[in-house]
């Protein structure tokens, strides 16, 4: 098929499943459910040239008694992980398409799955859609549950779409109850390269972990020590080693994380932060240890928080400290989050952030927020800032207006503007439409970052339900 004609049956594809699934609607019959969920996007991109952008999904879910079906299908001609980069000729796939089996001591998956094994060390794929992350493991994933003993075994291929990477990967896990509190366990997982960026070569990643929910009723702990192994003789090998202590009782929580890593980059694991989750840290050579308090006041809920943390990122050493407070529903009326800290490892950077919504009435309510980070190294300035304002109603309308500025200059642009609808319609459909310019920047979530590109244009998304 021709490209031109590719590109028609693609989009006469876009416009019958819009329109078909205005029909569908979810059933429930002897015991078969079945409901359909799709997501549209479309932009209108003036970031460098005007380019008319789409990225929908259609996804199909079934189930019955034990076993459920999903399968998900895609046309696009852009990635989400990179707005400003249109697609020559568009693509239509099947995206998603997995079974499974559930019983009690009995899961099975077969086709896409998501998998995180311990804390992550080992392995870790996941979907993040703060950083627009969307990997899956295509295969098998069997676990057997028991009361005293769990093992799990899973294995597949791992294909980036965004970079055009390919891996295999074959993992596991198995851990057993010690006693009444404390599990001890193993897990592993093999990776082979076939088409990568980095070309890391096979190598073997495993890992033991100690961990326990409840020890002289009011503490529990987590404690897992891994090891990389490369394959190739010019790599070496990496260790890894991370812990955490929580006290709960009453209003007082108090939380301790280890962390030591030295060369523990797998491409497919995500190692914990031992931080604040919007942080980063190097896997090659870091530790660090944070102690985090918080004291909590019930009827009306207000917590208090401080966290003191030292860490080490190759040859430098510093600080993160930070406090704050929040509270929720203060009067049945106003909920608010407010924090400060400086992170000095290199050089200081100062982060603040507020939040704050007020219920106007039982209808309509106000919500406000705002975010400053910034630093100065030797020359070179940073400052970044995010402002918005949103009035909601309950009927399931929202209005919308935020302004960032940035210090240094992006597309050309100190200052950008956008605003906008949300129309939320109980949970069976949402759209939203964005317009205007949007600075773009470092976005961090559960210690992985992803640099999202500046835009300038109109954005609209529809998601719909059908039950």
């Amino acid at each position: 098929m021709k490209s031109s004609e590719n590109r028609k049956f693609l989009l006469v594809f876009l416009t019958i499943t819009l329109i078909s699934t205005v029909y569908l609607g979810g059933f429930n019959v002897g015991g078969f459910n079945f409901y359909v969920n799709n997501e549209f996007l479309y932009n209108i991109n003036n970031t460098y040239k005007k380019s008319n952008q789409f990225y929908e999904t259609l996804s199909i879910f079934a189930n019955k008694k034990k076993w459920s079906f999903q399968l998900t299908l895609r046309v696009n001609n852009f990635f989400k992980r990179n707005p400003n980069l249109t697609l020559e000729n568009a693509n239509f796939d099947i995206f998603r398409n997995t079974i499974r089996f559930n019983s009690k001591k009995l899961k099975l998956t077969l086709g896409d799955f998501y998998s995180v094994l311990g804390h992550g060390l080992v392995l870790s794929i996941q979907k993040n859609d703060e950083i627009f992350l969307e990997r899956t493991i295509l295969g098998a994933d069997i676990k057997y549950i028991s009361k005293n003993f769990n093992i799990r075994i899973l294995g597949g291929e791992i294909y980036d779409d965004y970079n055009n990477q390919l891996w295999d990967v074959i993992g596991g896990e198995a851990d057993l109850k010690l006693n009444k509190n404390h599990r001890l366990a193993g897990r592993f997982s093999y990776i082979i390269d076939h088409d990568t960026i980095m070309q890391l070569g096979n190598r073997l990643t495993y890992s033991l972990s100690l961990n326990c929910d409840k020890l002289f009723k009011y503490f529990s702990y987590y404690a897992e020590y891994a090891i990389l192994n490369f394959g190739e003789n010019y790599y070496d090998n990496g260790e890894a080693f991370y812990s955490n202590v929580t006290f709960n009782r009453s209003h007082t929580t108090i939380t301790v994380e280890y962390k030591n890593y030295k060369n523990f980059d797998n491409e497919l694991n995500n190692l914990p932060v031992a931080d604040r989750e919007d942080e980063i840290s190097p896997v090659g050579d870091t530790e660090g240890i944070r102690v985090l308090f918080q004291y909590t006041i019930f009827d009306p809920e207000i917590s208090f928080y401080l966290n003191l943390g030292h860490y080490r990122e190759y040859d430098y050493n510093g600080s993160h400290i930070y406090a704050g407070i929040s509270a929720l529903d203060i009067g049945e009326k106003v909920s608010f989050n407010l924090s400060y800290g400086v992170r000095n490892i290199i050089y200081p950077i100062k982060k603040s952030y507020i939040d704050l919504t007020w219920q106007l009435s039982d209808y309509v309510s106000f919500t406000v927020s705002s975010k400053d980070k910034r630093y100065r190294d030797n020359y070179f300035k940073f400052n970044e800032q995010d402002h918005s304002i949103q009035f909601s109603h309950s009927k399931g309308v929202s209005v919308f207006f935020s302004y960032q500025y940035s210090y240094s200059k992006v597309i050309g642009l100190n200052h950008f503007f956008n605003g906008g609808l949300v129309l939320d319609f109980h949970n069976d459909m949402k759209i939203r439409i964005t317009g205007g310019t949007i600075r773009g920047g470092q976005v961090c979530s559960g210690g992985q970052c992803y640099i999202l590109p500046p835009f300038k244009g109109i954005k609209l998304s529809i998601l719909k339900t059908f039950k």
